[in-house]
């Protein structure tokens, strides 16, 4: 939609739904240019999803067949996935059970195998998905910008794909094979099915029921999503004003989180009974949480000695009673009891040494955003995640004028809760790619700005070139 035109919001539900039907088909709008004939903006917007799409395939298919990469998946959920195709069910050691990871990730790569009967050698494959699913992401943020700020041309809600689509880090980790990239996929998914179900309020029983949906999937892929689904209807509530029926939404606001946790309850169940003491969607919390508190006590001497791979991987753990841990070889029951035994002793330090517990918290607001495993790879990725922060404040800035100052917030709250989740626990660069979808967002008008401002530079050179020519 046009600069200056009436927000979308203001349409009627019918004629809203119909609008973004017609972004994604390419069909013509009444009120096209005469100047463009029969093209409309719309079709550009198509062709511009088409090329957003392409754009997020090439970039990790090169990193896919330009560079070695090794046989395996960060955080062994590969040999879960094969384990349950064999039929050893959902095990890490191929005997007992496991409740140290999440479902979701796992039973995705076990689909794949079976789906496409990948025997040998898969990972090149997973890759490949992979890749496809970013790029299908890439997309869907595209038409969430178009959804979330109307008032601004669909040239920005490109932008946004495109950048998201050329995230070198997204692109990076999506080939390394992490969860995250399955977990930015549907949370792409729940940020933009939040619209219809919430701000443009559409009605029967779909939206919400396909958003509680996204939402249990979330939790059980990540459980640092549970802020997240348990406070966005009630941000959207409090930043939405006077129009929203209050009654409605919040019959709406509970059905969702009542389906978010229909979805989630047999897991958990699940893990309380394997562990005979109450699991959430999975353990590792109480080790994360120990682990980084212990590890800040050799940081100092990392840091020293230049080695801050040791302030990334710590030494071998011990449990606090001095024996060695490791999760994955550990039956259900002795996993959770160790899991809370490291609660324990990491809340006890905390008491004892609050003061420490605070410098941690600060440091991994910062470290969220670059730690990595040595220092030149921090340096980069502390540029690019300052380089992102200007082009989100940017394209914040320009949908802030255009009257979108509501959704600015919005997402910049989302940012904050998910910050504030890992911080007091632990962090790490990977574990900020599930900010990405709102900080694309936020900078999409920041990359339309720029690509408007290049086109400008070029006519204006173009120009006085061909009037120096003229004057020869």
């Amino acid at each position: 939609m046009a600069r200056g035109g009436h927000p979308l919001r203001e349409l009627d539900l019918r004629t809203r739904l119909g609008i973004m039907r017609s972004l994604v088909k390419g069909v013509p709008m009444a009120n096209s240019s005469p100047r463009s004939g029969t093209q409309t903006v719309l079709t550009p917007f198509r062709w511009g999803l088409i090329a957003v799409f392409c754009l997020a395939v090439l970039v990790r298919l090169a990193l896919v067949f330009g560079f070695e990469w090794d046989e395996g998946i960060v955080d062994s959920y590969d040999v879960i996935a094969i384990n349950l195709v064999e039929g050893r069910g959902f095990s890490l050691n191929g005997v007992d059970p496991t409740i140290c990871r999440g479902p979701v990730y796992p039973h995705y790569l076990a689909l794949l195998i079976r789906l496409f009967h990948l025997t040998d050698s898969p990972y090149v494959f997973f890759r490949i998905f992979d890749s496809v699913l970013d790029a299908i992401t890439a997309v869907t943020l595209a038409i969430a910008y178009s959804l979330w700020f109307p008032r601004l041309r669909y040239g920005a809600a490109i932008g946004a794909g495109i950048l998201f689509a050329a995230n070198p880090f997204m692109a990076y980790y999506t080939v390394f094979l992490g969860s995250e990239t399955l977990a930015v996929f549907f949370f792409a998914a729940y940020i933009t099915l939040l619209h219809p179900t919430f701000v443009a309020f559409r009605s029967g029983l779909g939206w919400p029921t396909l958003q509680g949906l996204l939402g249990g999937i979330l939790i059980l892929n990540k459980s640092v999503f549970l802020p997240v689904v348990l406070v966005s209807p009630a941000l959207l509530w409090v930043l939405s004003g006077r129009h929203l029926r209050t009654a409605a939404f919040f019959r709406r606001a509970s059905m969702t989180l009542i389906i978010s946790g229909v979805v989630v309850a047999p897991w958990v169940v699940r893990n309380t009974v394997l562990a005979d003491k109450f699991v959430f969607t999975q353990t590792l919390t109480g080790f994360n949480f120990w682990y980084d508190f212990s590890m800040d006590r050799n940081r100092n001497q990392a840091v020293a000695s230049g080695d801050l791979s040791r302030s990334y991987r710590g030494d071998p753990v011990l449990l606090p009673d001095g024996t060695p841990y490791h999760p994955y070889s550990l039956d259900p029951a002795t996993d959770a009891a160790y899991d809370n035994q490291q609660v324990a002793a990491a809340i006890d330090w905390c008491k004892a040494e609050p003061g420490r517990f605070v410098v941690k918290v600060l440091d991994n607001l910062a470290a969220f955003w670059f730690q990595v495993e040595t220092p030149a790879k921090m340096a980069i990725a502390g540029t690019f995640s300052l380089l992102l922060f200007c082009l989100a404040f940017w394209g914040g800035r320009i949908a802030a004028v255009a009257g979108h100052r509501k959704e600015c917030l919005f997402f910049l709250l989302l940012i904050g809760v998910i910050v504030l989740t890992y911080s007091p626990v632990m962090s790490k660069f990977r574990y900020s790619l599930v900010t990405y979808p709102m900080l694309t967002l936020l900078g999409g008008a920041s990359l339309y700005r720029l690509a408007e401002c290049s086109r400008k530079v070029i006519c204006m050179i173009g120009t006085r070139v061909r009037s120096s020519i003229g004057g020869l």
